[in-house]
């Protein structure tokens, strides 16, 4: 994983701590951003300072995932859709599981919430 300047273009920090791909997504506040890495965990990382410093992680147990979506945020919550069709909606503060959802069996697109729901109950 390798932290750009995004005027500069050159490296702040590079690690290979964590076996990400390229599913990223950025805090509506830009204090934090979201990775997913290739085997159940999700990942948030503080945007400012010359070394990555994780915030928190979370074993979401989806499995072995090579889908590219993005992970997006919306109110404070943070979704992400697996190649398997599991829908995860995040808290991206705390890094808890807020609700997960099978909404089928292929690769899900990056999703655009129109708003954070409460729980799997209130989405339909």
């Amino acid at each position: 994983m390798t932290a750009i300047e995004a005027k500069t273009g050159e490296q702040i920090w590079r690690t290979g701590a964590y076996v990400v791909r390229e599913s990223i997504g950025l805090a509506e506040d830009q204090t934090r951003f979201y990775v997913r890495a290739m085997n159940d965990f999700f990942y948030a990382f503080a945007t400012s300072g010359p070394q990555p410093e994780k915030i928190w992680e979370l074993n979401a147990g989806f499995g072995y995932d090579i889908n590219s979506a993005m992970l997006v945020e919306k109110n404070g919550t943070v979704f992400y859709g697996t190649k398997n069709g599991l829908l995860f909606a995040l808290d991206g503060k705390a890094g808890t599981i807020k609700w997960q959802h099978k909404l089928g069996v292929g690769v899900m697109n990056t999703v655009v919430p129109l708003s954070a729901f409460a729980s799997a109950r209130d989405r339909f």
